[in-house]
């Protein structure tokens, strides 16, 4: 594991420009065969019915969009520290380890998120609270060793 953010998460970091100057490739492809998967496991392990989703560290929200798109009986939820606007989900503009959010959710997510904080056990801590009794925790890294991710430092170093 690699992690992203050494010390304490800047917020400025996290700006608008983060998701389309930075860092504009990764956001601008998607990766909705993850995505995909994430739903099919998610009604899977639940069932049909309402779920309740937190989205930790949504970004620009493409994975919130896409899960309101696929499935309307999906109430969602993302938090980030850039803002975010869209009608398909509820957003709270914040630092997950700082702000209070007093719900408790079915499903919280975090996808590519745990390589950013400083502290991951208590980021873990923090996502175990958010869950309601027998919820559902997905969380996601990259892995820095894998093919895509060489070929992409090799790129970004030209």
């Amino acid at each position: 594991h690699t992690f992203t953010a050494a010390g304490k998460t800047n917020p400025q970091l996290y700006s608008e420009e983060y998701f389309y100057e930075r860092h504009k490739n990764w956001f601008a492809h998607p990766d909705y065969r993850l995505f995909r998967l994430f739903h099919k496991n998610l009604r899977a392990q639940s069932g049909k019915g309402r779920i309740r989703l937190l989205d930790v560290g949504c970004g620009k929200g493409d994975f919130l969009n896409f899960l309101a798109r696929l499935d309307p009986e999906l109430d969602l939820t993302g938090i980030d520290l850039a803002p975010v606007s869209s009608p398909a989900f509820r957003f709270i503009r914040g630092d997950i380890m700082t702000t209070d959010i007093p719900d408790q959710f079915d499903v919280v997510c975090g996808n590519a998120v745990i390589e950013h904080v400083d502290r991951p056990w208590l980021f873990a801590e923090k996502l175990n609270r958010l869950l309601r009794p027998g919820g559902w925790l997905w969380v996601s890294t990259i892995n820095n060793f894998s093919l895509t991710y060489r070929l992409a430092r090799g790129l970004n170093a030209l």
